[in-house]
């Protein structure tokens, strides 16, 4: 399954069809599992684990289960016994004939090929195989968006749902190493971050501006400035230095060292 290509099918699904925030969530969940699994057409997961992830009720886990099936999202088949794990396969939204229900011909225009025209033959340098397919680092590139994605559904707990936020997590990727935009995703929520998509942005231009580029230099960055966020910090520790070079304490405020 090609990660990107399935978010953004499914961000363009959700243009146009009506999903709750509770199945949204539980689709990028089980979109994250597949991941680890390695892409497989069915894995497991039990409703305990899920609930878990989704931080909700069974009740509410089951009904959005059930709104995503029917949507023709996600097939299900449920354990044998009772807390064995389930069955999930997750459909292909892009490159697909049967689209799920209210998928509109609109978006389905979208991905009609089109005709590639015909190139004059060019020289190539005696050795090169023509036919052979350039290498380029797709499947590392999904992982990282994949990496980024999941991490911050994490922090806020719950889904991106605008094509907007994809397409600010791949200029990221663009623009910053990896470790650098996790770094600035994992601030986002020890911070509390109320909207993490621009606060991790302002992250990122700050360092880059500072010319910060590994995680360690990141984190020296952030301990400086949380100790001079301290309530009285600097402006205290200036006050107290006056204090002993004042003439009653018997120092010269004007001594240059």
């Amino acid at each position: 399954m090609n990660y990107i290509k399935q978010l953004r099918a499914f961000e363009d699904w959700l243009g146009q069809n009506q999903c709750s925030a509770s199945a949204q969530l539980l689709w990028y969940k089980l979109m994250s599992i597949n991941n680890t699994c390695g892409w497989v057409e069915w894995f497991q997961r039990t409703n305990p684990s899920l609930m878990g992830m989704m931080n909700v009720a069974e009740k509410t886990l089951r009904a959005a289960r059930n709104e995503l099936c029917q949507k023709g999202l996600i097939e299900f088949q449920s354990g044998k016994k009772k807390n064995a794990p389930s069955r999930y396969k997750i459909a292909i939204l892009y490159d697909r004939d049967i689209l799920p229900v209210n998928y509109t011909p609109q978006i389905a225009a979208q991905r009609v090929p089109q005709e590639v025209p015909q190139r004059e033959p060019q020289w190539v340098p005696q050795g090169i195989d023509i036919n052979k397919p350039k290498q380029k680092p797709i499947e590392e590139e999904e992982e990282a968006f994949a990496q980024v994605i999941n991490q911050v559904i994490a922090i806020t707990g719950r889904p991106i749902v605008s094509s907007f936020d994809s397409q600010q997590v791949q200029l990221w990727l663009n623009e910053y190493s990896l470790p650098l935009v996790m770094e600035a995703v994992r601030q986002a929520g020890l911070n509390g971050a109320s909207k993490p998509m621009p606060y991790i942005d302002t992250i990122l231009l700050d360092w880059g501006k500072r010319g910060i580029t590994t995680v360690e230099a990141a984190r020296e960055a952030a301990q400086q400035k949380q100790l001079s966020a301290r309530p009285g910090g600097k402006k205290k520790n200036a006050e107290n230095w006056r204090d002993l070079l004042s003439p009653k304490k018997g120092g010269d405020v004007n001594a240059k060292y």
